[in-house]
């Protein structure tokens, strides 16, 4: 025989254990309370560091590291460092000697050249089949226009 559920009896079960955990402490007051407790390991988490062996390092875990605040600081300041090294060397680099620059626009001239002549064959190429297509047109006429079994007179 089953037994008998006294649903106030649950009811009331249910209040004084929901009203006791709130008597403790309120669910914010919780977190608050943990937050706390943690803070410096929360803040340096979120800005992309981790400890290890009591030493707090950058997180590089399956690319974290890219995606922090620490990461975008430190790739931030890596960028500007190379910059700065690149415009410092842009300023002073040497000057191209003649020999080479004569090379060059040697080598340029040469090229050139060479594809002039090879869009140049292209045209033609494409020139002469257009030719080709129109003669083949006009000749067509001329045997469309001949009586049957004829020829048409050639001047000589």
């Amino acid at each position: 025989m089953a037994k008998k559920i006294d649903i106030n009896k649950i009811a009331d079960d249910a209040k004084k254990a929901a009203d006791g955990w709130l008597l403790d402490a309120d669910v914010a007051t919780r977190v608050v309370r943990v937050l706390n407790s943690k803070i410096e390991e929360i803040a340096a988490q979120l800005l992309g560091f981790e400890k290890r062996w009591d030493r707090w390092e950058v997180d590089r875990c399956n690319g974290r590291d890219k995606t922090t605040a620490a990461g975008d600081y430190v790739r931030s300041a890596v960028d500007q460092g190379v910059k700065k090294w690149f415009d410092d060397l842009a300023g002073n680099l040497p000057g191209l000697p003649k020999k080479a620059r004569a090379s060059l626009i040697s080598y340029y001239l040469e090229r050139l050249e060479r594809e002039l002549r090879q869009r140049l064959e292209r045209k033609a190429e494409d020139d002469a089949a257009r030719m080709v297509n129109e003669i083949i047109e006009e000749a067509a006429g001329r045997i469309s226009r001949q009586p049957a079994g004829g020829t048409e007179a050639t001047g000589g």
